[in-house]
């Protein structure tokens, strides 16, 4: 899964929550309705987990 977490730890959006291919994938998502501030992308397979800050500024 590849989700947008805030900075209480909620799910705010989810991008893939299906299996992909093995491989490198690019994408841009619509900050839209988000609050300026802190989040979190997470990332997350059967092997692997990995979380990242992103700041979203308005």
């Amino acid at each position: 899964t590849l989700d947008l977490v805030n900075a209480q730890g909620l799910v705010v959006k989810t991008f893939v929550n299906n299996r992909l291919q093995d491989g490198n994938y690019e994408m841009a998502f619509s900050t839209e309705g988000l609050a300026s501030g802190a989040y979190f992308l997470r990332m997350r397979t059967a092997a692997y987990s990995s979380t990242q800050q992103v700041l979203i500024v308005e």
